[in-house]
């Protein structure tokens, strides 16, 4: 089975420290780190069949292929992990909170 590499956008890094920081100031640095180790272990699971998941709401919005995976470090599944195969690596684009407007192309410039 091929291995992909991820790749995190520098606007997704900054998404997701921000919502570890949220985590951390609205309920506890344990929570926070639960829900950052999580994610994490979740996108090392995307180095395997990525396209497992499928495609965004928002595919068609953009020129190329998107896929979301819901991810949550609880019961619920409040983020969305937008993300695209290029090749051999996956590339994470965004990780946003369910409730929030659809994706569009602008939203991903300087990604």
């Amino acid at each position: 089975m091929s291995m992909y590499r991820i790749r995190v956008m520098p606007k997704a890094r900054r998404q997701i420290e921000q919502i570890t920081q949220w985590y951390h100031e609205q309920a506890s640095s344990d929570v926070a780190e639960t829900w950052y180790s999580g994610l994490v272990d979740s996108l090392d699971a995307l180095t395997e069949r990525p396209d497992r998941f499928d495609l965004a709401r928002e595919d068609d919005a953009v020129p190329f292929e998107l896929r979301a995976m819901l991810y949550g470090s609880g019961k619920k599944r409040n983020y969305r992990v937008l993300y695209t195969i290029q090749d051999t690596e996956v590339v994470v684009l965004a990780v946003r909170h369910v409730a929030r407007r659809d994706l569009t192309i602008d939203d991903l410039q300087d990604a």
